[in-house]
């Protein structure tokens, strides 16, 4: 076999083709031969390379060794192991050959230049060279679309994203840190013809309808910085093949959070445990043993359930949900009843359902007088599920508690009888993310925008036949 030798390109070893091809043994650095990359028994079999001394013939170098979790693919050199720094060997007669770094972790890297080498101009290959733009090969490939591993996508520049939220909200959803790792993924641009993607939340101006998406002929994905999208988006979003993306499942755990610790309040009676003095030992409840009905096996829906079975009070817990089965209603821990049943066997009731036609007034007066003398309805989903008229009857007799973070209408107007009544709190919206949690909101949209950018699966993505069950 003939015997190779390490010539430096740009700080690179590599070797060069064997002597015979060579008048005088070497090829010159300038010499096509000498940009080729890292192959040959010096690399491939961790052999002894050879660096040229002139005058002196050839002195051996070290044991080229393989990098730690490298995969070796053939005529490309090594793949797969960082680009460790190069240490520069002297020769007897002067010249200077880079060879590996005497570290440990130092590895062979025959086919990525180091740090100060001017970076490739990719292509794909087989085609023409194209021009470039501040380094970037100019293509008309989707940014969004997943390129091969290994392989830079290529696109002339990072897509550009329009902001769509409310002015009091966007410094909470998006703070400065937010907004710096957001640029290193695209561009803001306040053209809505030339955005790519759409960044929503609370307080948004656009509803997507046909004459808007007219107007935004590049968009490609939606991502929604709060919940429910319901609001925002309409069938032609999806017609047209945009992306959507919602941050419901980031702001289902405060509500579940919320919602739980309400349970716990009802069980232990905390709104009319003091209304007549001090309450004497036997008139205390607990909470081992409480039945609650949990109707809508929603996100929060099933987040409540996990935790009350997690807890050790020893929840029985009943669950209505049209699309849910009895097995898989087992497997959350909980049996599966009509609105009837569960309104008859519970002492806690708690909403989690949609707001759709078929949900409105769930809890009407009939069911409302199902729920045993001494029961609590808790409201964190939307007002209109329960029949505000018939719940103000149930609690001004002092029959029925009622937490309701949500109202039908929403804000109820001064003076209405549910603000006065000591069996009710009623909470100004706030089981979802406020203050401090919405910065969790714009954490996963600009992670969902960097999914998107990639080209990687959308862990919130929204699609067209969930929308009509979904809140």
């Amino acid at each position: 076999m003939a015997a190779q030798c390490a010539v430096s390109v740009r700080g690179m070893l590599l070797p060069a083709p064997p002597f015979h091809r060579f008048p005088q043994g070497l090829p010159p650095l300038h010499h096509p031969a000498a940009r080729c990359r890292a192959r040959g028994p010096a690399l491939r079999a961790g052999g002894r390379g050879f660096a040229p001394a002139p005058h002196r013939g050839l002195r051996p170098l070290a044991p080229l060794k393989r990098p730690s979790g490298a995969v070796l693919k053939r005529r490309t050199g090594w793949i797969g192991a960082p680009f460790q720094p190069v240490r520069r060997l002297r020769t007897s007669g002067g010249a200077a050959i880079w060879g590996p770094g005497r570290s440990p972790e130092a590895g062979v890297q025959g086919a990525q230049p180091p740090p100060t080498a001017a970076k490739p101009r990719y292509r794909a290959r087989g085609s023409a060279p194209e021009k470039t733009v501040k380094g970037r090969a100019r293509g008309k490939t989707n940014p969004f679309h997943p390129h091969p591993p290994g392989h830079p996508p290529n696109v002339t520049a990072p897509p550009h994203v329009f902001l769509d939220i409310g002015s009091d909200t966007t410094p909470a959803v998006l703070p400065p840190e937010l907004r710096t790792r957001l640029r290193t993924l695209t561009e803001f641009t306040d053209s809505l013809p030339r955005a790519d993607i759409l960044l929503t939340g609370w307080g948004h101006a656009l509803h997507l309808n046909e004459s808007v998406l007219d107007r935004a002929p590049r968009l490609k994905a939606v991502v929604h910085a709060a919940g429910s999208v319901k609001g925002l988006v309409t069938p032609s979003v999806w017609q047209r093949g945009i992306l959507v993306s919602s941050a419901a499942d980031i702001n289902a755990r405060p509500v579940a959070d919320f919602t739980t610790a309400l349970i716990l309040l009802a069980a232990k009676k905390a709104l009319s445990a003091g209304r007549s003095g001090w309450p004497g030992f036997a008139a205390r409840r607990g909470t081992d043993g409480t039945a609650v009905g949990v109707v809508g096996a929603s996100r929060i829906g099933r987040r409540v359930t996990a935790r009350l079975r997690a807890a050790d009070s020893g929840y029985r817990l009943l669950l209505h949900d049209p699309y849910v089965s009895p097995d898989e209603a087992a497997h959350m821990g909980a049996e599966l009843v009509d609105i009837h049943t569960l309104c008859t066997k519970s002492t806690i009731v708690t909403l989690h359902a949609p707001q759709l036609p078929e949900t409105r007034h769930l809890l009407d007066a009939q069911h409302l007088a199902l729920i045993p003398a001494g029961g609590t309805v808790i409201n964190t989903a939307r007002g209109s599920l329960i029949d505000t008229d018939a719940l103000i009857q149930e609690c001004a007799t002092g029959r029925l508690d009622a937490f309701l973070d949500v109202t039908d209408p929403e804000p109820l107007p001064p003076g209405h009888p549910l603000l006065s009544l000591p069996n009710v709190l009623v909470t100004p919206h706030i089981a979802g993310a406020q203050g401090s949690e919405i910065r969790r909101l714009g954490e996963f949209a600009v992670d969902e925008i960097g999914r998107l950018v990639r080209g990687e699966r959308l862990l919130g993505e929204v699609r067209q036949e969930e929308l009509a069950r979904s809140a």
